[in-house]
């Protein structure tokens, strides 16, 4: 690549990440932080039933979760403690009483509920202008038509356009 005006004539379809690791609305967030992790993304798009674009589950907002649930924590009981009688000795009954939630929560109830996408065809300026725009970390690529996920743009995916640019690799 020779010129500026060849890097801003690039299109989202060139420099998209493909395939994308999605995750379904109803998905336990374990689930889908368990995905996250394995696939080393930092989020991936939220489908619907009818495999629509629905938000996006970034591990910001499963960071944001786990902060607000630590405010939720029950703290220990002086009750679940068994007394030693005999040597008047307090010794802990296992780890004391936790409450858990009896229903984990799912990716709807988590996500970001609001996708901006651009289309294959949309050029790398407005890509970043949406990224610096909005600080996202990503942006969806769709098929406008089904509203359907074909690509991702991450920062990743601009710094390896602009190293290949640098040191004259074609894109």
């Amino acid at each position: 690549m020779d010129t500026l005006e060849e890097l801003a004539a690039l299109k989202a379809r060139t420099i998209m990440h493909s395939p994308v690791e999605t995750l379904d609305e109803e998905m336990p967030v374990s689930e889908a932080a368990r995905k996250l992790i394995e696939g080393h993304i930092q989020g991936a798009p939220v489908l619907g039933n009818n495999g629509e674009v629905v938000g996006v589950l970034s591990v910001t907002d499963l960071a944001r979760y786990e902060r607000e649930k630590e405010s939720d924590v029950v703290q220990e009981s002086a009750y679940y403690h068994i007394r030693d009688v005999n040597r008047h000795l307090e010794i802990p009954w296992g780890d004391g009483f936790h409450i858990e939630t009896a229903n984990e929560p799912r990716v709807k109830d988590l996500m970001t509920p609001s996708v901006i996408s651009v289309t294959g065809e949309t050029l790398i300026a407005e890509v970043l202008d949406i990224l610096l725009r909005f600080h996202f970390h990503r942006v969806m690529v769709t098929e406008p038509e089904q509203n359907r996920v074909i690509g991702v743009i991450t920062e990743g995916c601009i710094l390896r356009v602009l190293s290949e640019a640098f040191n004259g690799v074609s894109v």
